[in-house]
This record gives structure tokens, sequence and C-alpha cells, in this order.
């Protein structure tokens, strides 16, 4: 007769492994992106940041509820071993197949929320020329940039907040077994996901960051308001003779 097998156990980890698993992690930053002025382009830029910051608010929400299927999952299968007849519990069972091994609860396909192809915002249209001053005037409307700063920062702060998480998914101490490797293959996917996520929301932060300072680059380079009506109201002066040379 073979030699009786033990599984390493203990229900209680596993049950509180759950709780862990499925608390919360913070909300992700909210709030309007708008654009950093009137511009066509400038407007398009925001209403993507926009955009992708909902389809990683979604993502996120998806995650929340592969992780609580995770520790249902946890939860059916510590209740499974409790439910041993406990004199079983320290000797194989009556067919030799093996103490402390009940069925593996259902649920052990865990899949995390694909990540699908953010939805684009509409290029700005093509326009005939903007004038000088129209162009001033459109570039020196709100809000300058302050939305997509606060944007890149809080998304990149964000990031700290799901590495903070990532703890919840280290290996166990006492459990092992078909179903605790289910479990922990689940919680590598889980590890594996939110850090391609903090990867794709660095990139979105960067992408704002390049939205604001791309604005204020051209606050630089575009004549200011002020010089424009100055040069229109020498234009208009009957005094200056020769405005050809302006």
């Amino acid at each position: 007769m073979s030699q009786p097998w033990m599984l390493a156990v203990d229900p209680s980890e596993i049950v509180a492994r759950a709780t862990e698993v499925e608390a919360p992690i913070a909300d992700p930053p909210g709030g309007a992106v708008l654009a950093a002025c009137a511009l066509g382009p400038a407007v398009a830029g925001a209403t993507q940041m926009a955009l992708s910051a909902e389809s990683m608010r979604a993502y996120l929400q998806s995650s929340a509820q592969a992780r609580q299927r995770l520790a249902q999952f946890m939860r059916d299968a510590a209740k499974a071993y409790e439910q041993i007849d406990e004199g079983a519990a320290t000797a194989l069972g009556t067919n030799g197949h093996g103490i402390g091994a009940p069925p593996v609860p259902s649920g052990t396909d865990l899949p995390l929320p694909a990540l699908t192809d953010t939805p684009t915002a509409p290029a700005a249209p093509p326009s005939p020329y903007t004038g000088v001053k129209l162009a001033a005037i459109n570039l020196n409307k709100p809000d300058q940039g302050v939305s997509l700063k606060k944007f890149a920062h809080d998304w990149n702060a964000y990031n700290l907040t799901i590495q903070q998480s990532l703890g919840r998914f280290r290996d166990f101490e006492n459990w092992e077994g078909e179903a605790a490797t289910a479990v922990q293959a689940a919680f590598d996917q889980h590890r594996d996901w939110l850090r391609l996520i903090a990867r794709l929301r660095t990139t979105m932060a960067k992408q704002a960051s390049g939205l604001e300072q791309a604005h204020h680059w051209a606050i630089g380079q575009h004549p200011t308001l002020a010089d424009i009506t100055t040069l229109e109201d020498v234009l208009r002066d009957p005094r200056v003779p020769d405005k050809n040379r302006l």
C-alpha cells in the first residue's frame, strides 16, 4: 500500500486571504479633463484623455469584480476543507486518494478583463485659415492646461496605490494542492495584469503632460493678443505714413 500523503492547508489562512484579495483598492482619479484652450487640436486631445481615463476606470472596475470571484472561490475551497471529517484530516481517505483534498470548487476559470482598444476621439476637423487675432483669443481661453497637469499628477500618484496593493497576491504559507495551484496562478495573473495597467496609466499621464507642454510652447511662440491689438491700432493710425514697413 502506498504511503499516505498530507496536504498542508490552513482554512483560516485561506479565508483571511480571500478577504484581503477582495478588499477595495482606492478609487481611481475622477473629474473632468478640460482642453487647455479653445483650439481644435487641444479640444480633441482633451477629449481623448477623457476617453482613455474612462476606459481605465472600466478596466479597474472589472478587475475588482474578478477579485471578488476569486475570493469566493477561495472561501468555497476553505469551506470544503472544513467539511472534511476531522478523523479523515489526519489520514488518507477510504480510497487512498489523499486527505484534506476535497474536490476543487467550481469557478477555477478566473479570467481577468481583456484590454480592448480605447475609443478614439474624432480628430479636429480641418478648418480654413484662422486669423492671427482669433487664434490668439482661442489660445488664451481656459483652462490653460490646469486640468491636464492635475490629470497627469493624479494618475501617476495612483500608480503608487496600485503598487502597494500587489502584496495581497503573495504566496500562501499553508496551502497546497490543485485548488491552491489554481489560486496561485490567478494571483500571478492579477499581479501581472495590474502591472500592465500601471504601464498604460503611465503612458496616459505622459500624453496629458505632453498636451499641456505643447500648449505652453504654442503660447510662447504665438503673438500675444496685446501685441496684435497694438499692431492693429498702429495700422489704423493715420499718423503712421508707411504701414507697409510694419
